[in-house]
């Protein structure tokens, strides 16, 4: 029988989400998992059912028969992970990480890194499994201990960015708040097909013009993007819908144009967001017909191939700047990470 107290560090959770933490470092239990035990009693709090979002209080005992995680077990799954793992050297955990605190972890997630394990990569190294490794060599932290250091937000693999990790509990719901307020700030880079200065008039026919603001070396969109699901590449992707209204702002601010022989014109961006929608910066971008370069899901394949002969094998978008308020400080906090190699070489070392 397996028996956690509930701590002050883990308390005023929901307990579905409570469990989904616990669990996180055991892929092959999936959420569905979870919640089955839940609704049939395979999991308890103080020996009594509880429903999915009832909220843990210190000293609350959870307790589960070890016999329904040790049948979603995949031994040669798990060993093959375990010493990918094993095998990371702590020079390349700590390469890129930025700043730590006592509240939080702030890395450089490289591109074609996932942040957690998924169904189709269980046994590729994940930005998780690297926070793990770094916390077990550097702080002695034990992996199941009910409460581990949390991303701040989700990625997309492709994309590199300012990752955060909140050290505690408290400083995660702070960060999340923040985010969910719009009371931080991010600037991303990224390489978009074209040329930015000459838009205005090649602007595609089907895009409202009211939702476009033109200023010099500037470009504003508020086209209101609305996320459906894709059942036939089982994946979610976002559009321009007047009809379902979700605010939505981005500005493109250009920075460098360059006549690349064999990408034609491409152009040098920095972008600031105003709202936080899925893909906003890809949707919008391709939108006006300025898409990111190698973008497999918001453009064509033609322009891709081009740039895959220049070795670019991911989408060209960085989350280069990060700022917020940390009340524990009670100061304004901001990170920088640098272009990757990719942007400097497609625009000044190679050409």
């Amino acid at each position: 029988m397996k028996e956690i107290t509930i701590d002050e560090s883990s308390s005023n959770q929901r307990f579905d989400r409570f469990l989904r933490k616990y669990f996180k470092h055991t892929p092959e239990i999936k959420l569905g998992d979870i919640f089955s035990w839940i609704r049939k009693w395979s999991i308890k709090v103080n020996s009594k059912k509880k429903s999915q979002n009832y909220r843990l209080v210190t000293w609350d005992i959870v307790t589960w028969d070890n016999k329904i995680t040790t049948e979603k077990n995949a031994d040669t799954v798990l060993k093959k992970k375990s010493k990918k793992i094993a095998d990371l050297d702590l020079g390349i955990i700590t390469n890129h990480l930025i700043h730590e605190d006592e509240n939080f972890i702030v890395r450089d997630k490289p591109a074609h890194i996932l942040m957690h394990p998924g169904d189709k990569h269980i046994t590729d190294i994940t930005l998780h499994d690297i926070m793990v490794s770094y916390l077990t060599q550097t702080w002695q932290w034990n992996a199941t201990d009910t409460y581990s250091p949390s991303f701040c937000y989700r990625l997309d693999k492709d994309t590199s960015w300012i990752v955060i990790s909140a050290k505690t509990f408290e400083a995660l719901q702070y960060l999340n708040q923040a985010i969910r307020e719009r009371k931080t700030k991010k600037t991303y880079h990224t390489v978009l097909v074209w040329d930015m200065k000459y838009v205005k008039q090649n602007i595609p026919q089907y895009v409202s013009k009211k939702f476009i603001t033109y200023e010099p070396n500037r470009i504003s969109i508020t086209a209101p993007l609305f996320v459906w699901y894709n059942r036939d590449s089982w994946r979610s992707q976002t559009f321009v819908n007047p009809q379902k209204w979700k605010e939505s702002r981005t500005d493109l601010h250009l920075i460098d144009t360059k006549q690349h022989p064999e990408l034609w014109s491409i152009s040098l961006v920095k972008v600031k967001l105003y709202t936080w929608r899925m893909h906003q910066i890809r949707a919008h971008a391709s939108y006006i017909g300025l898409p990111v370069l190698w973008d497999l899901t918001y453009w064509v394949p033609a322009v891709n191939r081009k740039a895959s002969k220049n070795w670019i094998t991911r989408q060209l978008l960085h989350a280069s700047w990060y700022w917020f308020f940390d009340k524990f400080k009670d100061k304004d906090t901001e990170f920088t990470s640098w272009l990757p190699k990719e942007f400097l070489d497609i625009f000044w070392n190679k050409y």
